[in-house]
């Protein structure tokens, strides 16, 4: 355990993250940058699933303050595929991104949440920093950075599908995190004030993350305005995305 004084000089940090580079994520990050907050958008190189950001989309989310992070060249669940075929799916989509935005790229996130030590090792192998799961109910700091955790998806799950879903993946520490101090409540705006108020009072990192095509779908958008207008504009909290929750948190890390 940390002593008290590495404790007290834990920052609070909120983050989002938006996968699979739906054309809506523009809307998204527009909002959000009304509100002041950060996001990092996953966005594959292509997908049959529907439509993509084009070049000049992705560029304008940057010119928003927004992170692109690689989700793939064409979103397969990688724990199916042969090391080549993982190593293409890895390398090729960050150089593409890298090309169109004239930056490295340092963010990847596992498409459908899958992963294993095999997949982990091969993401460190392509030059990333950070690999981000759908590990839910976390707000902790003390993470394995290629195994990032979040604190809920923004999409109206009901109590069996969460908990099923925490069970499959193994996510025990978020399942107890969920019974012990949210009683396994399921309303997104009162998560968002308990998950807040926790990571204010006991420092931490708030990590919102979700699909802008299920805003659409679900019509959620006044909902996410509602839920950002709470989590903006708070005193010693610093809105990062997610490389730069990784590098603050390595570098407190570093410190003690």
């Amino acid at each position: 355990m940390c002593n008290n004084s590495s404790v007290q000089n834990r920052p609070r940090m909120i983050t989002t993250s938006w996968d699979d580079g739906h054309p809506l994520d523009i809307r998204l990050a527009e909002l959000l940058a009304t509100f002041g907050i950060k996001g990092t958008f996953y966005v594959p190189i292509s997908y049959n699933e529907h439509k993509i950001l084009d070049r000049g989309q992705l560029r304008y989310l940057r010119q928003l303050g927004m992170e692109i992070g690689s989700h793939t060249v064409t979103h397969p669940i990688l724990t199916k595929l042969n090391k080549e075929r993982v190593s293409i799916e890895l390398v090729e989509s960050k150089k593409k991104i890298e090309d169109i935005l004239g930056e490295g790229v340092q963010a990847f996130c596992y498409p459908g949440g899958k992963f294993n030590n095999r997949i982990r090792s091969k993401v460190i192998e392509a030059g990333y920093i950070l690999g981000r799961t759908t590990l839910g109910f976390r707000i902790d700091s003390d993470f394995d950075p290629f195994l990032m955790p979040v604190s809920f998806q923004f999409y109206p799950h009901n109590r069996l599908t969460l908990i099923t879903h925490m069970l499959k993946e193994g996510n025990m520490r978020g399942l107890r995190n969920w019974k012990e101090y949210h009683h396994y409540d399921t309303d997104i705006f009162l998560l968002t004030k308990c998950l807040l108020d926790s990571v204010i009072n006991n420092q931490g990192i708030l990590h919102i993350w979700g699909h802008s095509w299920e805003i659409e779908e679900y019509g959620l958008w006044d909902l996410l305005k509602e839920i950002f207008s709470c989590i903006s504009d708070q005193r010693n909290v610093l809105y990062y995305t997610n490389t730069d929750v990784i590098k603050t948190v390595k570098k407190i890390k570093n410190a003690y």
